[in-house]
């Protein structure tokens, strides 16, 4: 989804991004985000959305793994780019750190994922 484009921004809906526009208001960004997170974890199974920050076992449907850990945080920090390269569409993408669709992996990003860090999962 990241490589359709800017989602901070917005992606105007065409015939490639169609796909991509979950609420159906003819922009891909972060409502669609937040669809999608929602309309993953139903297909899994769960009541409550996906959450952004978890970024290992993306497709387990394991609750045990359904959780923010040290190892997303680790990827994060590995990842951590601020400046980005000027192409939204390369990535990052989420599973390095990416959760809120721009060109970089930031505090941003950071803040995404410790507001949904849980100990308990």
């Amino acid at each position: 989804m990241f490589a359709q484009g800017d989602w901070i921004a917005g992606i105007a809906t065409s015939a490639e991004t169609q796909p991509f526009d979950l609420v159906e208001d003819n922009v891909v960004n972060r409502l669609s985000i937040h669809a999608w997170l929602a309309q993953s974890a139903s297909e899994h199974g769960y009541a409550s959305p996906c959450r952004r920050g978890d970024t290992n076992q993306l497709g387990s449907i394991f609750s045990e793994t359904r959780f923010l850990d040290i190892a997303d945080f680790n990827r994060l920090a590995i990842e951590f780019g601020p400046i980005g390269d000027g192409k939204p569409t390369n990535g990052p993408f989420w599973h390095q750190g990416n959760f809120d669709g721009d060109d970089d992996i930031d505090v941003a990003d950071f803040n995404n994922l410790a507001i949904n860090v849980s100990r308990l999962g």
